[in-house]
């Protein structure tokens, strides 16, 4: 079983280094897909039984990143702030939320900065 996820948030960043306009601060409703594979949990009594994931676990990683300065709240490991780190951290911390789960075998994360520019990871746990 696959499920996704949508969901957008609001957020400014810059990148210091770059040599156009996103080294000055600027914002971006961020597109943001993940879909996660594997068995349903079929633990009785268990908060995500009948579930891959629960998609407020899943909401809750990615919201705590709306509304915020990218810059400030990024870990340094990623940094700077482009949509290919932002799409690693949300990737690490969607897989970290999986390991407590032994039912995940495929994970995959999509951030969209616009319509037509985005970056994708994947990773099998």
């Amino acid at each position: 079983m696959r499920i996704k996820k949508h969901i957008e948030i609001d957020s400014m960043h810059f990148l210091p280094n770059h040599k156009g306009k996103c080294s000055r601060p600027h914002g971006h409703t961020y597109f943001i897909d993940i879909e996660i594979e594997g068995e349903i949990i079929k633990i009785d009594g268990d908060s995500s039984q009948g579930m891959v994931a629960d998609y407020g676990d899943i909401s809750d990683i990615v919201k705590k990143y709306d509304h915020q300065n990218l810059n400030e709240i990024f870990p340094e490991k990623y940094l700077p702030t482009t949509a290919e780190n932002f799409t690693n951290l949300l990737l690490e911390e969607i897989k970290t939320l999986t390991d407590k789960q032994d039912n995940v075998y495929y994970i995959w994360v999509s951030v969209s900065e616009t319509r037509s520019s985005s970056a994708t990871a994947e990773i099998i746990p």
